[in-house]
């Protein structure tokens, strides 16, 4: 077993294919639907998506397939996670989406799909005629005995494996499942139990306690998975914490997506967020004018966002004073390089101190 940093993830053996390629920051997510048909407490979802059968990539809504290709073309994918929601409550887009996206990859691109459901025959055969490559079952309420012949089904096509939170004091039932199923699965992944805006109140009635700090994780979690991986030496098992997800897998996927959409005047940061300065007060046109003119600003220097215009803040620090002149406004911003563009902070430059605000040399 490695043992790392709380931070880190727990590994007994071969990893998944899928995970692997998470932990690079390398696979994008699609939200297929926030449907489904269990109800169960500890479901993370957050309220925009919960129960609305919309469809997410990343962080982006998706209204047609272009709107996927983009996203991942943005991050340079290597391969899409399906979930939901329960992505087998909506079995043609399913189906369409793992062709479209194995058509317009190639067979590289690796897909992975979550569900809850116990898939039938025709379906698994379906879903490997389309190119799945990989498949994590989630036995609702910990309760294998309906997926044990979709299990040994699955395992003929793909890649199988199975996926649960790890409920604190559950090891008796984790282990069951993995004594049921072993001879048919590729791979356990544990996840860290965690809380979120949607299932806080039910995982206090039922007497869990949260660790505090900067995690979501709920206490006995982490002892939960430990003691299974013990239990299960040459089993391989991969126990993934609630900061890892947050903070590690995060990072890397925006670092990705930020070398892929930064523009020339945005720095990128370790975290994978870009430096921009944002100026306000005049149309676009007519602020881009007086940038080339009046300061030289280079034309490659220079971007619009809606109705905002954007240049390097390096450019912006040097000349912030001087654009007061012409009633402009000059903030720098940094911001997630998502569809979104989340503002992680902005900081108005007649109150801040002429410095990198990376303390990074430039």
């Amino acid at each position: 077993m490695k043992n790392n940093t709380e931070t880190e993830p727990i590994i007994s053996g071969e990893i998944a294919s899928g995970c692997k390629l998470c932990r690079k920051g390398a696979k994008a997510v699609l939200f297929l639907t926030g449907i489904c048909n269990n109800d169960c407490y500890y479901c993370p979802i957050s309220k925009k998506r919960k129960n609305k059968d919309k469809t997410w990539i990343n962080e982006k809504q998706v209204k047609t397939p272009e709107d996927v290709y983009t996203e991942i073309d943005s991050m340079n994918a290597l391969g899409t996670g399906i979930t939901g929601g329960e992505p087998l409550l909506k079995p043609k887009k399913l189906f369409k989406y793992i062709k479209k996206l194995k058509n317009r990859y190639g067979e590289k691109h690796h897909i992975h799909l979550y569900t809850s459901k116990p898939p039938k025959t025709k379906t698994i055969k379906k879903l490997n005629k389309q190119g799945l490559d990989e498949i994590r079952l989630h036995p609702t309420n910990l309760n294998i005995k309906p997926y044990l012949k979709p299990i040994k089904k699955a395992s003929k096509h793909f890649k199988t494996g199975i996926e649960i939170p790890t409920i604190p004091n559950k090891t008796n039932q984790i282990q069951q499942i993995i004594n049921k199923t072993n001879q048919y699965i590729d791979f356990y992944n544990l996840n860290e139990f965690e809380y979120s805006e949607t299932n806080y109140k039910k995982i206090k009635q039922k007497g869990h306690k949260l660790i505090g700090g900067n995690t979501h994780a709920i206490t006995e979690s982490r002892e939960t998975a430990i003691q299974i991986i013990n239990q299960n030496p040459t089993t391989p098992i991969h126990f993934c914490t609630s900061n890892y997800k947050d903070s590690v897998q995060l990072r890397k996927r925006l670092q990705r997506t930020a070398k892929q959409k930064a523009k020339p005047y945005d720095e990128i940061t370790k975290d994978g967020t870009l430096i921009r300065a944002e100026i306000t007060g005049k149309p676009p046109k007519q602020t881009k004018k007086i940038l080339k003119q009046k300061y030289n600003v280079p034309n490659n220097k220079i971007g619009q966002h809606k109705q905002k215009t954007e240049t390097a803040w390096w450019i912006a620090d040097k000349i912030h004073n001087e654009l007061k002149k012409h009633k402009l406004k000059t903030d720098i911003i940094e911001i997630y390089p998502t569809s979104n563009r989340f503002e992680v902070q902005r900081i108005p430059l007649n109150q801040k101190n002429p410095e990198n605000p990376e303390n990074q040399n430039k």
